[in-house]
């Protein structure tokens, strides 16, 4: 921006200094910077740099602010009070001791004034007269803080609250017995898991998909918090995908089968026996509605292939060749499908999205294995 023309540019009234006058000024300041008086409060004080001017034709020079009233000096300024110190410190005492006592004065109207000088008392020195000042100044002080109340102590620094440990759970004793009955109740569970691995091959051994009706597509997660909140052991259900529209398949040990059921009969929610996943009543996408029955049976089948393929890729433990050998004898998937999953490791998943970065080939089956039939450990992912 340009420099504005008129009596209101008085950076450009300013007449720039020589090199030989900002040396000068450079000596002088390092030498009288702590007994320079400044011009606006006429205090002796200590002056210090602020940047250089951002004015033009005065990059060079400094710019100088006074310690007690923040005001800023341009460097001819300054010049002129390095210069001549002594006669600006001389002119300036008097000022200064003056307005000091004037101040003095208005706040302390109960001091005493000083009396005045005889020619048997002295005049005091500069250094005397400030002690004298400040001592004043620490008497009045002390008479404000002896005039605080405990009351106004107690106001501005309240008692810290006394916390209330009566809410804590050790302080109800409802709340430590629900506690406990969890606990308990998840103990028994991974005691059920582990005695079932040291028990012989179930004469039912097997598994089977039970269908259940939905009112919208929900996320699997979702729905496996729904099945919770029915009292449904979320560690035995294997897999979950949609087959159909309004319609999720739950893959279950034959075992497993008679409590589930049961159970969901309790709460008003019954199976659907009729369904078939195979069916071409599954397919409800226009594209399909111009071919045969015979390619929409066949397009139905690979439908459901793919579906229980991608069901194996998140099983783990030794329940993952069980249940590809129960897809194998239902045809959902072919012989070199299912030989493809023989030859994988059954405690590593197959599924990259899933896969666990932290856990290597070598050490995956050690990893897990103890925790592959554990209900309470985290669930495997399902298939949509």
């Amino acid at each position: 921006m340009t420099a504005v023309r008129g009596p209101y540019n008085k950076s450009s009234q300013r007449t720039p200094l020589t090199d030989d006058q900002l040396k000068a000024l450079s000596q002088g300041f390092i030498e009288h910077r702590k007994t320079v008086p400044c011009p606006n409060c006429k205090i002796p004080t200590v002056f210090r740099t602020k940047g250089k001017s951002k004015a033009i034709n005065h990059e060079k020079e400094y710019q100088y602010l006074c310690t007690v009233c923040n005001r800023i000096m341009h460097a001819d300024d300054m010049l002129a009070l390095v210069t001549r110190p002594v006669d600006m410190e001389e002119d300036s005492q008097p000022l200064a001791i003056d307005s000091q006592l004037s101040a003095l004065d208005s706040q302390l109207p109960d001091v005493e004034s000083q009396p005045p000088f005889t020619s048997s008392q002295p005049p005091l020195s500069q250094f005397e007269l400030e002690l004298n000042l400040k001592e004043q100044l620490n008497d009045k002080q002390q008479r404000q803080l002896s005039t605080v109340t405990p009351n106004t102590l107690q106001e501005d620094f309240p008692a810290l609250l006394v916390p209330n440990y009566q809410s804590a759970p050790w302080h109800q004793p409802q709340q430590t017995l629900s506690l406990t009955q969890i606990v308990s109740k998840n103990q028994q569970k991974r005691e059920a898991a582990a005695a079932r691995l040291l028990q012989p091959p179930s004469n039912t051994q097997g598994f089977q998909y039970l269908y259940l009706p939905t009112k919208a597509r929900i996320p699997l997660g979702k729905l496996r918090t729904t099945l919770k909140k029915l009292r449904v052991n979320n560690g035995r259900i294997l897999d979950l995908h949609y087959p159909d529209r309004n319609i999720v398949a739950v893959l279950v040990h034959n075992d497993y089968v008679p409590e589930l059921t049961e159970l969901l009969s309790k709460k008003g929610v019954n199976l659907i026996t009729t369904f078939d996943p195979c069916a071409v009543s599954v397919l409800k996408d226009p594209q399909y509605a111009t071919n045969t029955p015979e390619e929409r049976q066949q397009i139905a089948q690979q439908l459901h292939n793919q579906r229980a393929q991608k069901a194996l890729t998140h099983i783990r433990g030794p329940a993952k060749f069980a249940v590809a050998r129960f897809f194998a004898h239902k045809l959902w998937i072919t012989q070199t499908q299912l030989a493809a999953v023989l030859a994988t490791d059954p405690y590593l998943s197959t599924d990259p999205a899933t896969e666990d970065i932290f856990v290597t080939n070598i050490n995956a089956s050690a990893v897990t294995a103890t925790s592959g039939m554990d209900e309470d450990e985290t669930l495997p992912a399902d298939s949509q």
